[in-house]
């Protein structure tokens, strides 16, 4: 029976045909309990790291454990997952908009003359932030970004259950780096300045929908 003196052949072929995306897929919900998939993985691919570097001199050890970081990597591709800045892109989470084509146009281009994100927002990339299902999250000045979704919500053109999805998304950043959490959606929602010429331009904006 074959072996580099610690691993068997025949163990490492099979464990090489078993560990697939699908095979991964399964193992992140077993076990990464808290549901950071990214920070899962990283700790993932240092012990494979890891492994490699102690069976160095064992060739199908070390065969085993590159595969097995080369299953990481594809599973993080096909899922979007950045793992440099510790993004997982949210899984069946939606805002359910009812926004058709025309208001939509007419958002976005609210969103850019306020500049509610840190980036250009085009038609794209907002109907895909209604979907929660952009590739990294966005900046945004929470007291406006929470007064535009407060009022599409009151306005039945998104889920009442937006603060929900916002904080469980990860796709927000306040102005200081940190998530918007719903807490932190509430509490602004309280202290919103009716007369800030932002707030009333989006105010008008959606109630003229």
């Amino acid at each position: 029976m074959e072996s580099d003196g610690k691993f068997n052949k025949n163990f490492v072929v099979n464990r090489i045909k078993e560990y697939n995306i699908d095979y991964l897929n399964n193992y992140i919900k077993d076990n990464c309990l808290d549901g950071d998939v990214s920070s899962f993985l990283l700790n993932e691919l240092e012990f494979m790291e890891n492994k490699i570097k102690e069976n160095i001199n064992y060739g199908f050890g070390k065969q085993l454990f590159q595969h097995q970081k080369k299953i990481i990597y594809d599973y993080c591709k096909l899922n979007k997952i950045d793992l440099k800045n510790g993004f997982t892109p949210p899984q069946n989470l939606t805002f359910n908009s009812k926004l058709i084509d025309k208001q939509i146009d007419i958002i976005v281009d609210l969103i850019n003359d306020i500049k509610l994100f840190d980036i250009y927002v085009d038609k794209t990339i907002f109907s895909n932030l209604l979907d929660c299902n952009l590739n990294q999250p966005l900046s945004t000045n929470t007291t406006n970004f929470t007064q535009l979704f407060n009022e599409l919500s009151i306005k039945k053109f998104i889920t009442n259950e937006y603060q929900s999805i916002v904080s469980k998304s990860k796709l927000f950043k306040g102005t200081r780096g940190k998530f918007i959490t719903d807490k932190n959606l509430s509490s602004t929602l309280q202290k919103i300045d009716k007369h800030n010429e932002d707030i009333i331009k989006i105010t008008n904006i959606i109630k003229n929908l």
